[in-house]
């Protein structure tokens, strides 16, 4: 049975879910599935990504925030936040409170001169695939091209391999 979970958990159950289940699976960086509910918070538009200024992404591994500033991860997560687009969430399944789902999810954390800037969330479920992108305490929800999935993947696991051992 699924449970509602305050706006204030939510965060909470999330980075729970993510450390429990993403370093479990380094082919592909997803949890074991999990059923969560995610409400939105507003309906008000996120600024336009900012990624000029992203010099640091951190992801769990192993339990334990790992950080990298490698050029080629840097570049390629700063490409794919200028490729995201929107999405309104006409088409996401939504309980009354807001998106519902049963899937995994793989998560970065993007950083400008040590503050954090981005909660990136990949959500892949077998109905549809979305970035959840969390600032201040918002969440917006962005389509995302199965190349930059895979780049995605490929940024966790780089952090994964360097920090597993």
């Amino acid at each position: 049975m699924m449970k509602r979970i305050s706006n204030g958990k939510i965060l909470i159950l999330l980075l729970v879910m993510c450390l429990g289940g993403c370093a479990n699976n380094v082919t592909s960086g997803s949890s074991q599935d999990t059923k969560t509910s995610i409400t939105t918070e507003s309906e008000k538009k996120m600024d336009k990504l900012n990624s000029n200024e992203v010099n640091k992404i951190s992801a769990y591994v192993l339990g334990k925030e790992c950080f990298s500033s490698k050029e080629e991860q840097i570049h390629d997560i700063k490409g794919m936040l200028s490729r995201l687009s929107e999405n309104n969430m006409n088409e996401l399944s939504k309980a009354e409170d807001g998106l519902s789902y049963e899937g995994g999810c793989t998560q970065l954390n993007v950083y400008t001169d040590g503050e954090l800037q981005y909660s990136l969330e990949l959500i892949e479920t077998e109905e549809y695939t979305v970035v959840r992108i969390e600032k201040e305490g918002t969440s917006f929800y962005y389509d995302i091209s199965a190349d930059d999935q895979k780049l995605f993947h490929d940024i966790y696991n780089g952090i994964y391999e360097e920090n597993a051992s």
